[in-house]
This record gives structure tokens, sequence and C-alpha cells, in this order.
């Protein structure tokens, strides 16, 4: 059986509404490229633990007593390795942010995330922060999809069935409630866990969303 990499991972908001991220190291896996911070879980470590340890140790910021909630759960698939983000955002965070470890973080505007290459993996991560943040108005055209925001940005996305769902040069994905709310947790799951496209479900709620990694739900009608 593949061994599943269980990371902590922290979506840390200052009190400007700036987002920390860090840069991997070129030598490592996704290197070169950008990431909300975080690290494995210990054996035998709650989640929340590990993510208080993992950004005391990386970046010099002590999350406790902060207020911790989770943000989504994503289990990616990369050739060879499977590693399940659990991932947790914190806002209104005061203390500054430093390198412990030699690589380049920073705290970046919500908006200018979109400058930046992140993993696959941060993909459904990053597309859920952003619309949290904008607040985008729907537009809905036959399957088509739009969310637009301000100045002019605009996301656009196909309605689809659980069937014919896979990886698409598109910003999300939207399933119909229809298609997927006959579907246990665990089946919902498999049919999402390889696709790197975002997903929106119809008629979800924030807690499903949450624990099968989609980026968030969405009324169609």
């Amino acid at each position: 059986m593949e061994k599943v990499t269980h990371v902590a991972v922290g979506v840390i908001e200052n009190t400007k509404g700036e987002v920390l991220v860090a840069k991997r190291d070129q030598d490592k896996h996704q290197g070169g490229k950008w990431e909300f911070p975080g690290g494995k879980v210990e054996p035998n470590e709650a989640v929340q633990d590990a993510l208080i340890r993992e950004f005391k140790e990386e970046v010099d910021l002590d999350l406790t007593g902060y207020l911790i909630t989770p943000f989504m759960k994503r289990q990616y698939f990369y050739p060879g390795k499977s590693v399940l983000l659990d991932t947790f955002y914190v806002s209104n965070v005061a203390e500054v942010a430093r390198s412990n470890e030699g690589q380049e973080v920073k705290w970046v505007p919500k908006i200018d995330l979109l400058n930046l290459q992140f993993p696959s993996a941060n993909r459904s991560l990053l597309f859920k922060l952003l619309l949290d943040t904008l607040k985008p108005k729907r537009f809905i055209q036959q399957s088509k999809v739009v969310l637009e925001c301000f100045d002019s940005l605009a996301f656009e996305g196909m309605i689809c069935d659980i069937e014919d769902i896979g990886n698409k040069d598109l910003d999300f994905l939207v399933i119909e409630f229809k298609s997927w709310s006959s579907l246990s947790k665990s089946d919902l799951l498999k049919n999402i866990s390889s696709v790197d496209t975002p997903i929106l479900l119809e008629k979800a709620s924030e807690s499903l969303c949450i624990d099968i990694g989609v980026s968030g739900a969405i009324e169609l009608n």
C-alpha cells in the first residue's frame, strides 16, 4: 500500500489581511514553488500541535493562543507518493515571521497570490481562499459558470456530472447536486481525489467541503 504523508498546513493571515507563504528549496520535491507553510505530522501527534510546532520551527511564529480553525483536508497523489494536506486557517496574527531554515518567506496580499507558482496540491486550497476573500458574483450560461470579481478578474468553469469529472483546462468544475448527493463521502472522495482542477459542489455543506477537500459550495438556481 502506498504510504501517505500527513502534512499540517497553515493559511496564516496577518493584521493587514496578507497571507504568509514560503518558497520551497530548489533541491526538494516541487522545488522553487511557493507554498503555505507547514510540515509533517509526527506519529501520535495531534494535527494542530504539529501545526504550532512546525510554524515555530520554520518561521518563528508562535500560534499558541490564536483561534485555529479547519480550512480544508485534501489528499493528493503524485507519482509514487501520496500527500494528505490538513489545512487550518488563522487570522489577525501580529507576530513577525522570519525564516529559521533559510527558505524565503513573505506576506502577500491575497489577490497577489495569483502571480505566484504553487504546487498542484495547493491549487484547490488557493482557489478556496480567493473565493472566500473576493466573494465574486455568479453568472450561469447553460453548462458554463463565470465567477466575476473586481478589476475585471473572472474565473471560468463548467458544470459536469461526477462520472465526467477529470482534469480540464478550466479555473474550476461544478458538480451538480443530483450527480453527487447519492454517493457516500468515501465514494465522493475517490472520484475527486485525483483531480487537480478546483471543484465546487452544488448545495454542499461547509463541513463536507472541508472534509473531502473541495473549494466550496455553490447554488446554481
